[in-house]
């Protein structure tokens, strides 16, 4: 029997919003039942019963309540042995290849168990204090005690509980989760400022290159500026659009302004101070929120304190502000194995920053804070962020927070999130849930069931909480556009999104992919935005109008809903439900196209149990290869 609960995030945490203890546990599918025992570390009442020494015997005073079973997935598929189920490649234990009859390859996944999370919401006791443990029980009715220690027999006496129970000491509402409850409500828009649009080519680089002629390379400039972004908030705000994030704007002698030159100042390519400010008071007069790129794990090798360092070497003052090996800094190095300092990567123009000195520290506290205040900015996307120390980013929560608290904090992980989320974040780039979706989609290298598997694990990995705010994308400026990585198939692209927008989360779109942008990795992807609306896809555009209307009518739902999943043959289902309300999405992954109407499908709970899953239509076609949404 597998089990798993640890009392801290995601397992156990203080909802202040739903003013809720929430509770969770991991088992394997051969669990059937979980039983919360509870009640205060302190509320012991004296028995009748006798110890060997003649005394009365104190038992705990409990109650038991029990858990709800949650991101259940009933399914295995025919090519495999019955009883095995299909989880996510992070959980591989054997592969099998298998072809279809369009000879496509779909990836099918054996895991050596299925998880299954179980949950329960309690109101915080009067004396704000709780101990607890699970009692669980498996298919063969075979019920153990789980605590703290691990498992044991189901105890005849609670002074035995005692020894081995989880422990949630005291509510402090300053502790509790906080997130902006805005950004659980927004679509973003990812804007590259570079190539967005030029609005002022009076600032413009001498040298920008045609608009619209010119493939980028990595050193060219088109000149795109915050005027441009201003002039076409119109656009963004008939998109349907509630967030803007800006990749970074501040002074920087490249296009993408990721090595800093001068924090407290915007590149003069892109306006000044008073454009930024009249940018951000004109989208918040529109409904949307502005979010910056910050960098601080690096600087730009031309940032005055990096020259100094170059100029000075080790009689610099700012030479505690990095993290030098060894002297003397050199401007070129022949090889990276020479660097004697730590940068991002094994780029030396970019010197990483050392938080740990208290100068360095402050100086980019005052960066974090001073934008807050002049501008209004109402998030920091922070990147390379996992390389920064937590002792900074609990600083810089700290510092931004005391300035604005509903601000949006944004972390660049492209990995396991859940340190960076304990304390430090509100969200991370959700990375992992885009290309699991692509897989599926787009590639294909994914089956619907071992997709789903993935899903559930990576929504049991996250706090509700948190859930509701993670920055969900399909492409960014770092990676190949997603037309690009689709090979051009429209309706992949389209069910990618659609799935991903119907996912809690806040969606976003990297700009231009609304209207069929296409480029390769890294600088094809961040290519100028097509203005001329002849050459835009107009019917791609109005699907995006669509579906982010969509969003906004059922957010509610997507957010809170409990998700379940079945399939019939290649009609899957995924089934999102909240109160009285719920939302299908269908999907045919097979071959041929197939009715969708009252369909009945078998579940595993039982070998002659069926759901019945109900659609608002007679009878649909589901072409092979598309996705339906029943409301």
């Amino acid at each position: 029997m597998h089990l798993h609960h640890q009392s801290m995030l995601p397992y156990s945490y203080y909802d202040k919003y739903a003013d809720k203890i929430m509770l969770k546990l991991i088992t394997g599918s051969d669990v059937t039942a979980v039983k919360l025992l509870y009640g205060d570390p302190f509320a012991y009442v004296k028995t009748d019963n006798l110890s060997p020494e003649g005394n009365h015997i104190w038992e705990w005073e409990y109650s038991e309540l029990p858990l709800t079973r949650q991101y259940d997935s009933p399914f295995h598929h025919p090519g495999l042995d019955p009883g095995s189920h299909l989880v996510d490649v992070g959980n591989i234990v054997s592969t099998v290849a298998h072809i279809s009859q369009a000879g496509t390859w779909k990836r099918w996944v054996k895991p050596a168990m299925t998880n299954i999370m179980w949950r329960i919401s309690l109101l915080p006791p009067k004396t704000k204090r709780l101990k607890y443990a699970f009692i669980v029980t498996d298919k063969n009715n075979k019920s153990v005690y789980f605590g703290e220690k691990g498992v044991m027999p189901v105890p005849e006496s609670s002074d035995v509980m005692h020894s081995n129970i989880f422990f949630f000491p005291f509510v402090h509402k300053i502790d509790a989760l906080h997130i902006p409850q805005w950004a659980s409500e927004t679509c973003w828009y990812q804007i590259f400022p570079e190539r967005f649009y030029n609005g002022n080519p009076s600032i413009s680089p001498k040298s920008a290159e045609d608009w619209e002629k010119v493939n980028p390379k990595s050193n060219c400039f088109f000149g795109g500026d915050l005027h441009g972004i201003i002039q076409k908030l119109p656009y963004l705000h008939e998109l349907g659009i509630t967030g803007i994030y800006l990749t970074p704007v501040f002074e920087s002698p490249s296009n993408h302004k990721y090595d800093t030159k001068d924090y407290f100042k915007i590149d003069p390519h892109f306006g000044d101070t008073k454009t930024l400010k009249e940018l951000a008071d004109k989208a918040h007069a529109l409904g949307m929120k502005i979010m910056l790129d910050g960098v601080f794990n690096h600087i730009g090798s031309s940032h005055p304190f990096w020259q100094d360092v170059l100029k000075n070497q080790e009689k610099s003052k700012y030479k505690d502000y990095f993290h030098i090996h060894s002297f003397p800094i050199l401007e070129k190095y022949p090889t990276r194995e020479e660097i004697n300092y730590d940068t991002f990567s094994f780029v030396p123009n970019m010197p990483k920053w050392n938080t740990e000195n208290p100068e360095a520290r402050q100086y980019l506290l005052d960066i974090a804070t001073y934008w807050v205040k002049k501008c209004d900015i109402d998030g920091w996307r922070l990147d390379v962020s996992d390389e920064v120390s937590f002792d900074f980013w609990h600083e810089f929560k700290r510092a931004v927070t005391g300035v604005k608290p509903d601000i949006y904090i944004l972390g660049e992980v492209w990995h396991d999130p859940s340190k960076w989320l304990n304390g430090y974040f509100h969200a991370v780039m959700n990375y992992p849930l885009g290309n699991m979706i692509k897989d599926l989609f787009i590639t294909k290298t994914l089956a619907p069931d071992a997709f789903t598997q993935g899903l559930f694990a990576k929504l049991m990995s996250f706090s509700d909480i948190h859930s509701r705010v993670q920055y969900n994308l399909m492409d960014s400026h770092d990676t190949a556009r997603i037309l690009t990585q689709a090979k051009g198939d429209k309706l992949a692209i389209k069910n990618a999104f659609l799935f991903m927008f119907l996912m809690k989360g806040a969606p976003s779109i990297y700009y231009s992919t609304e209207i069929g942008m296409e480029g390769g990795e890294d600088p094809d992807c961040r290519r100028p935005m097509i203005w001329d609306t002849s050459k835009q896809d107009l019917e791609l555009l109005g699907f995006f109008k669509e579906l982010i209307a969509l969003r906004k009518r059922y957010n509610n739902l997507i957010q809170n809903a409990d998700i379940t999943y079945a399939r019939d043959k290649g009609l899957c289902r995924w089934s999102l439900r909240y109160g009285h309300d719920r939302l299908d999405i269908v999907y045919n992954s097979g071959e041929e196209d197939l009715p969708l109407e009252d369909n009945v499908l078998l579940t595993t709970h039982g070998s002659n149990t069926k759901l019945l899953l109900k659609t608002t239509c007679a009878v649909e076609i589901v072409t092979h290869g598309g996705l339906y949404v029943t409301p």
